[in-house]
């Protein structure tokens, strides 16, 4: 739940728009609560809510035209559209002219385990270097794992991941390119998959894993 709501600080003249639309939920059960959809200023700082009424819609009023961050709360957001045209959930353009309706589909939180095994090699002394590509957030990686981000993950250590198809990345030894910030990331990935292993997670379930060596790249992203 979103527990305030905090406009951006206008300047004199600013025109304000109404943003509008649906949310559709796909899955086998409805999620926990209300839902909220919130419009972020791009870095943080301002946020504008709205919660979504019994019929699926919902309407942000005194929106500034520009950049913003789309999110609902509690849930996977699947897609967002306006019109035939699919828009990216973490930069969302709003006019200076209302638009069509936004139509975003969403899908409860659930969650799986991931183990990740290394077939027998040495355990390296810094941890597995593991990070996922979620079909849920096609903008990027979901969480890198090492000591350059949010912790080490070591041989036959179970972590929680959300429910879904995924590309799981999980490597032995540390290169250059694993301390590039998440973009990094993201445009590796052709090169990567070859590498990594697509999962299905079930809902309480668990997927393995067998990490392999680290590729070497030249540090920049590759075509």
């Amino acid at each position: 739940m979103f527990l305030s709501t905090l406009a951006a600080q206008p300047t004199i003249g600013t025109k304000f728009v109404t943003v509008e639309g649906t949310v559709t939920v796909e899955g086998p059960r409805m999620p926990e609560g209300p839902l909220q959809v919130a419009l972020v200023t791009i870095g943080g700082g301002s946020l504008l809510a709205s919660e979504v009424r019994s019929d699926g819609t919902f309407k942000i009023g005194s929106v500034i035209p520009g950049h913003w961050h789309l999110v609902v709360n509690g849930v996977y957001l699947k897609s967002v559209t306006q019109g035939q045209r699919k828009l990216s959930a973490a930069d969302i353009e709003i006019g200076e002219q209302e638009g069509l309706p936004l139509k975003i589909v969403v899908s409860p939180v659930t969650f799986a385990t991931l183990r990740v095994t290394t077939a027998g090699r040495p355990a390296p002394k810094e941890g597995l270097f593991v990070f996922i590509y979620s079909d849920a957030n096609p903008e990027g990686p979901e969480f890198p794992v090492t000591a350059d981000h949010s912790g080490m993950l070591h041989p036959g250590e179970r972590m929680t991941i959300l429910t879904g198809r995924h590309l799981v990345c999980a490597f032995i030894g540390r290169e250059p390119w694993m301390s590039g910030p998440s973009s990094y990331f993201q445009a590796l990935r052709p090169n990567l998959e070859r590498y990594c292993h697509t999962v299905e997670a079930p809902e309480g379930g668990e997927v393995t894993v067998q990490a392999v060596p680290a590729p070497l790249f030249p540090f920049g992203p590759m075509k």
